[in-house]
């Protein structure tokens, strides 16, 4: 059953608004966001870890395929110099885009 413009929207707990269409209720982004902090904040160090380890290998295959898929002809060594370039690629970005942070956050000189 779809709502019409002057049927109000229900809340469900802390979920997004529920229409009537026979589905469970979604959730927000805010409200993910505030689940998943809490639930980490519930782990120990360790398993936040292991959460943070195992999301950097599961990019790291990404980018494995990514490079494969753009390379066909590379052998294995090939393919992870190529991840390593681009992890060091990544990190200098990163740190040249905090110098530039770091600059324009420092007091100006008199």
């Amino acid at each position: 059953m779809r709502r019409s413009a002057e049927t109000p929207l229900r809340l469900v707990n802390d979920f997004a608004p529920l229409e009537q269409t026979g589905h469970a209720c979604v959730m927000t982004p805010a409200t993910a966001l505030d689940k998943q902090i809490e639930r980490y904040r519930q782990m120990t160090g360790e398993q936040r870890l292991k959460i943070a380890l195992d999301l950097h290998e599961f990019s790291c295959n990404v980018a494995r395929q990514g490079i494969r898929h753009q390379n066909p002809n590379a052998d294995e060594a090939e393919v992870e110099r190529l991840l390593r370039w681009r992890l060091g690629l990544a990190n200098s970005e990163k740190q040249a885009a905090e110098v530039s942070i770091a600059r324009r956050l420092a007091p100006t000189p008199v």
